[in-house]
């Protein structure tokens, strides 16, 4: 008798040291995500530098103004970089990890050069047909913001920061696939901005390089999340055909992250253009496909059951919310790191707002 109630008791044991170990990786996952976007409240009072240039992956310089008035007011143009100008990326390449050379390179890196006020970074530009190859220094210098954006700024990481904790909320009362998928989209593709934390992490070029290394996967795992959401919700179950889609996500899940590190080439001396812009259009894809995959179960729950009705009711209510926020997340994830062709179709303002 007493063996049959230890049998009972170990798997409730079992489940309950599971649940205690699922909540506190949410809550260590949560402050990481409010740890990105939180801090950014703090450029109302003192507004981030920048060295006046935009890059893509493959070293090209296609902006050396934004995000100043004018180009004169670019550190960038000031030293004599213009546009079309190529950085010689093997020379910038991230071996060894704490240079300066490396650090300039981590600034550029997507399209964000956001750093601390006085900040120094080097340049080594390739040589041209009309140019040699040289050196250029940059000393960052600040933007100030306009009134509208110092309104903005607080809403959109407010929003940010309940998005997440809502989120949270959901896998602490309800855990599941279901909720996790979405906390871990939450995670990158919320409405808050992380400037400030970047340019906190650009002092260290090892930290910084191992948070974009992080974001690859956590970018992964949004992605793979949303799908995984849209295949359960609401009641936490993929019925049907969509089991086998549900089974391929750990598939999915890989090919999003070697596409995402992969943009990393650049910081190693290789041009990565296309993985850049292969990982914004697997962004784009996805949201497609969660869109569709909501409106596809939304027909095919089971006619018979009690909860059919609500959970068609509750899906519409999903996918509304999915086709007018899923966009927005993802183009101000994506955008804000940003390559040449990405820029041309969403043309990058110098501080995204709302």
């Amino acid at each position: 008798m007493v063996k049959s109630d230890e049998a009972e008791r170990r798997p409730m044991g079992e489940r309950g040291r599971t649940r205690l170990t699922g909540r506190i990786v949410l809550v260590l996952l949560t402050f990481y995500a409010l740890a990105m976007i939180a801090p950014d409240l703090l450029r109302i009072a003192r507004p981030l530098a920048s060295f006046g240039l935009t890059s893509n992956a493959d070293g090209l310089i296609y902006d050396v103004q934004s995000p100043f008035a004018a180009e004169e007011d670019s550190p960038a143009w000031r030293a004599g970089v213009r546009r079309g100008d190529r950085l010689d990326l093997r020379a910038m390449r991230c071996v060894p990890v704490d240079t300066n050379l490396c650090a300039s390179a981590l600034a550029l890196w997507g399209g964000v050069n956001y750093v601390m006020p006085g900040s120094k970074a080097t340049l080594i530009l390739a040589a041209t047909s009309d140019r040699p190859a040289r050196q250029a220094p940059l000393v960052a210098e600040q933007r100030s913001h306009s009134r509208a954006f110092n309104l903005i700024l607080p809403a959109q990481q407010v929003a940010g920061i309940l998005f997440v904790l809502g989120a949270a909320w959901l896998v602490w009362t309800r855990p599941g696939g279901m909720t996790w998928g979405f906390f871990a989209y939450s995670i990158l593709f919320n409405p808050g901005q992380a400037f400030q934390f970047y340019a906190w992490l650009w002092q260290w070029p090892s930290a910084l390089l191992a948070q974009d290394v992080a974001s690859c996967f956590l970018q992964a795992a949004g992605y793979t999340g949303l799908l995984l959401f849209a295949l359960r919700a609401p009641v936490d179950l993929a019925e049907g055909s969509w089991r086998r889609v549900e089974r391929a996500l750990p598939a999915l899940a890989i090919l999003f992250l070697l596409v995402a590190l992969a943009s990393l080439g650049s910081l190693f001396g290789y041009r990565a253009e296309p993985a850049m812009r292969a990982s914004a259009l697997v962004g784009f894809a996805v949201s497609v496909a969660a869109v569709y995959i909501l409106l596809g179960r939304r027909k095919d729950l089971a006619p018979t059951t009690m909860i059919a009705p609500l959970a068609r009711r509750r899906i519409a209510g999903v996918v509304c919310r999915a086709v007018r926020n899923s966009p927005r997340a993802f183009t101000r994830h994506a955008f804000s790191r940003s390559s040449a062709e990405t820029s041309s179709i969403w043309p990058q303002t110098p501080e995204p707002a709302l």
